[in-house]
């Protein structure tokens, strides 16, 4: 073999050792990384799944939460209703001004209201509309305030919901 064919034999098997390192280590950086991207799979859908969880029992809280405050509805609509059937429910006539004065107390915006109106009526009610007993208001603030408690379960549920999906928020403390 001569001296320029041994230069070749050595390049070639320098060249082809370098080509297989190469390869070599961009097949092990390759595993590694399909690794790391199978463990940050993996622990994202254990969130996922972890979160799924958590929402499923928080929904079960607030469908208790709710299914509770349902049944303290009934008993105040049963006890409103006893009431209302009473001889003595509507002698008490409320003031015409009662209603706003029961919405702003509520945080509503409220019709203007004011007596002296040339007809007798209030602003925002009939013409001679019949007077505001206390039987009447009595059915008007229960079921406000069923719908008042309605809504607070299931602004509860949202925050704990909402807690348990971004617990560093420090809202949720």
């Amino acid at each position: 073999m001569t001296l320029q064919a041994r230069v070749v034999f050595v390049l070639v098997v320098l060249g082809s050792t370098f080509l297989l390192g190469y390869w070599f280590a961009g097949r092990v950086y390759g595993e590694r990384i399909a690794t790391a991207n199978n463990a940050r799979l993996t622990a994202t859908l254990e969130i996922e799944r972890l979160r799924r969880q958590l929402s499923g029992s928080v929904a079960r809280e607030i469908l208790a939460e709710m299914d509770a405050e349902a049944a303290r509805s009934q008993i105040v609509t049963r006890e409103v209703i006893r009431y209302v059937e009473s001889p003595d429910a509507g002698r008490c006539a409320l003031p015409e001004q009662w209603v706003q004065i029961h919405d702003n107390a509520a945080g509503l915006p409220g019709t203007v209201v004011t007596a002296g109106h040339a007809d007798g009526a209030s602003a925002g009610l009939p013409g001679n509309a019949p007077p505001l007993t206390d039987a009447d208001a009595l059915k008007v603030v229960t079921a406000n305030y069923q719908t008042c408690h309605q809504q607070l379960v299931k602004a509860r549920g949202w925050r704990a919901w909402y807690c348990g999906q971004a617990p560093e928020d420090p809202r949720c403390e």
